[in-house]
Order: structure tokens, then C-alpha cells, then sequence
């Protein structure tokens, strides 16, 4: 437990508590988003490799290269999903969401001091992993957006340049990625070429019938199917 002490900072510091628990808040939508994403990538994997293995096992086209592309959908689908086990985004986001209402209600809390709320509140930050900078940098810039100010120690938080070309980038960098690793394979499979099966070509190919075996009322360039005499 924190000892309590009085100092003249408390008041200032108390202020730490409100913007920890915006950037917080930051960190469970990063998370859930991340986790949204990425299911839908092992879906979109999915759907590809099944319209891939539709169109090579219809018996009319094959897919060039079909084995190759299967593998890499099956390793992309393998990658997100270990993945996602390993980054535990939900979980990890209801901590995030526990933490934040917590130190709400702290920060608004009528019966505590000052002094109580930051022992608390550094209690309350040993029971849950800290938020990243691009949180922070989020927070700050939608505040900015809201027209809201947030405070810490020091005093007003002002939105720099640094700040926000780091949420900003942050933003680009993510949806540029995820765009990518989804048209990459739409791209890959409409620049493979469709082949016809050649089981099916010998099938129907076209006979040429001599002149000799025609019939009346027969059509000369009528395709004919004329299977292989043993």
C-alpha cells in the first residue's frame, strides 16, 4: 500500500489519474479492433480458399499454381490464428476496461483525498500492464477533437506535432497494412490463369467427319463427341 503522505503536487498529480484512465481507454479499443481484424482475416483466408478449391475441383478449370496458393492461405490462416491466441486481445481488453472504469471512479470519488486517490491509483497501476505511447498520443488527439482539455503533473496538455504524427501514423500504418494483406490474395488469385481441364478438352475437342460417313441434313461443322476406341 502507498503511505500516505501530504504533499502540494497532489492536487496536480490527480490529474495523471483522469488521463491514464482516457489512455486506457485507447488501449481496449486498440485491442478490440486488432481482434476484430483479425478475425476477419482468417475469414477472408478462408473464403479464398475455398472459391480457390471450387473453381480447381469443378472439373472444368483447374487453377495454375493452386497448391502453392493454398499453402500460403493455410500459412496466413495458421500465423493470424497463433497469433491471436498469443496477443489474448479480448482479455487483455476487459482488463484495460476494468482498469479505466477503476480509476474513474477514483478520480471522481467525493470521499477520497487527494493523497488517497494517488495511493490508490498507484496501487491500481501493479495489477494491470501499462498502455503504450500511441494510446497516450490517441487520447491526447481526441480530446483535441472534442474540443477537451486534459491535464496532468504539469499542467495543460497542448497537441504538438510529435503527438499527433504519432497517432496519426499509428492510424496509416495500421489500416495500410490491413488493406494490403487483403487484396494481396484477391490480386495473386485474378492473375492466375484459368485453365480448362484437359480431361475435359479431349472430350469434346473437334472431330473432323469424312466426307464419305456424312448424312443428310448433318451439319459439316457440328462438333461431334466421338469417345476413344480402345
Amino acid at each position: 500500500m502507498c503511505a500516505p503522505t501530504q504533499t502540494n503536487d497532489d492536487a496536480r498529480r490527480v490529474e495523471n489519474i483522469y488521463l491514464t484512465s482516457k489512455s486506457r481507454m485507447e488501449s481496449e479499443k486498440r485491442l478490440r479492433r486488432d481482434g476484430k481484424y483479425c478475425n476477419m482475416m482468417i475469414t477472408w483466408y478462408s473464403l479464398l480458399l475455398i472459391v480457390s478449391s471450387i473453381f480447381d475441383f469443378s472439373g472444368i478449370y483447374k487453377v495454375k499454381y493452386f497448391g502453392v496458393l493454398s499453402i500460403c492461405c493455410s500459412v496466413c490462416v495458421l500465423i493470424i490464428s497463433l497469433y491471436l491466441q498469443g496477443e489474448r486481445h479480448q482479455e487483455r481488453a476487459e482488463r484495460f476496461k476494468e482498469s479505466y472504469v477503476k480509476l474513474q471512479k477514483i478520480y471522481w470519488s467525493h470521499e477520497l483525498s487527494n493523497n488517497q486517490k494517488i495511493c490508490a491509483y498507484d496501487d491500481l497501476m501493479l495489477n494491470c500492464e501499462n498502455h503504450s505511447d500511441v494510446d497516450y498520443s490517441n487520447a491526447i488527439l481526441t480530446a483535441w477533437k472534442n474540443g477537451k482539455a486534459l491535464e496532468n503533473s504539469t499542467g495543460n496538455l497542448k497537441i504538438n506535432f510529435i503527438i499527433a504524427a504519432e497517432a496519426l501514423f499509428s492510424k496509416f500504418v495500421f489500416w495500410a497494412f490491413l488493406l494490403a494483406i487483403a487484396i494481396a490474395p484477391v490480386l495473386v488469385f485474378l492473375n492466375l490463369p484459368l485453365e480448362p481441364d484437359p480431361k475435359v478438352v479431349e472430350q469434346y475437342q473437334h472431330v473432323v467427319i469424312h466426307a464419305s460417313l456424312r448424312r443428310d441434313g448433318v451439319n459439316g461443322d457440328m462438333d461431334w463427341y466421338c469417345p476413344a476406341r480402345a
